[in-house]
This record gives structure tokens, C-alpha cells and sequence, in this order.
């Protein structure tokens, strides 16, 4: 449902990734110098991967408090629109942390 895009940053390190685990299946011997480096930067790519994604992660909670405050508010609005009183929307809704 939101699935958010993917950055042009994590598309070349996901082809990246995927050409170093090419490379790591043709390699036979695990002590090979190569081997080291192509684990040390798959190690890179995949912490460069989480800092890109990290960033745009909505928590769902925090949505439908969003949500949940804007409907508070407009529900109050309305009410003192249609049946004049004398309050302030915003002492209702719940106070965001």
C-alpha cells in the first residue's frame, strides 16, 4: 500500500550487489584476497542500502495517529460550525510525543 520508490543510489547498489554475488559463486577459495574484497564491499552495500531506506520508514502507529488527530479535529470543527460552542478544537485531540 506504500511502498515507497526506490532512490536512483539504491538501484546501483542493488545491481551492484547482485554482480558482486555473481562474482562470489565463481570464486572457489574463501582466503582469496579477491574474496575479502568483494565481501567487504558487499558489507558496504548493504550498510549504504539501510541508510538510504532507513530514512523514509513511516511508522504505521504514528499514521494513524495522524489520522486519527485530523478526524478529531475536523469531527470538533464541525461541530461548533453546526452547533455554535465554545471550546477550542485542539484541546481535544490527543497530544502528539
Amino acid at each position: 500500500m506504500f511502498k515507497p520508490q526506490k532512490s536512483e543510489t539504491e538501484v546501483l547498489a542493488e545491481q551492484e550487489i547482485k554482480k558482486i554475488y555473481a562474482s562470489l559463486e565463481v570464486m572457489t577459495d574463501p582466503s582469496d584476497e579477491e574474496y575479502e574484497k568483494a565481501i567487504d564491499q558487499l558489507v558496504k552495500l548493504h550498510k549504504l542500502m539501510e541508510s538510504e531506506s532507513s530514512h523514509r520508514r513511516i511508522s504505521y502507529d504514528k499514521l494513524v495517529d495522524v489520522a486519527l488527530s485530523a478526524l478529531g479535529i475536523m469531527a470538533v470543527i464541525n461541530h461548533e460550525r453546526i452547533n455554535v460552542i465554545t471550546t477550542k478544537a485542539l484541546d481535544v485531540v490527543r497530544k502528539t510525543r
